[in-house]
């Protein structure tokens, strides 16, 4: 092969290669968010979040990168049934995410940034949840009785 051969055959792969890896970019923020939402209808009473009886989270700004983990602040919370049992978890990071439980007994669906999950918690336990689109956001929830 000549050289000018040789050097076309390297730009060539050159440019598959970086076609290969935007076309991964592209799906992992734009497509596999719409195509791998679950939705869910479920049925909820209204609750005012006060500080007197609500619990905020915050996803914070980075969380959407490993450097950013636990990715939910704070990542353990302690709530009381009658109390302080409903969460609002607030998503402030630019990224996509979600507040989905590990035994699937709640799930925001997709956060955007400024989207905001309220849940109330009804019976005592330990719930853990994770984001689904990053693997290192994990966070728990004790609920306790008064």
């Amino acid at each position: 092969m000549s050289k000018s051969g040789s050097s076309l055959a390297g730009i060539t792969l050159a440019v598959i290669i970086a076609a290969a890896i935007v076309s991964i970019g592209y799906f992992q923020v734009d497509v596999a968010p719409v195509i791998f939402t679950t939705t869910t209808t479920t049925t909820t009473t209204a609750v005012a979040c006060t500080p007197s009886n609500c619990v905020n989270v915050t996803i914070p700004a980075g969380a959407g990168t490993p450097a950013g983990a636990p990715g939910y602040a704070p990542d353990t919370i302690v709530v009381v049934i009658g109390v302080n049992n409903t969460v609002n978890w607030v998503n402030a990071d630019s990224s996509i995410h979600t507040v989905t439980a590990n035994d699937n007994s709640f799930n925001s669906g997709n956060m955007n940034q400024g989207d905001s999950f309220v849940y109330t918690f009804t019976t005592p336990g330990t719930y853990k949840y994770h984001c689904i689109y990053h693997s290192w956001m994990q966070g728990t929830v004790i609920v306790k009785n008064k």
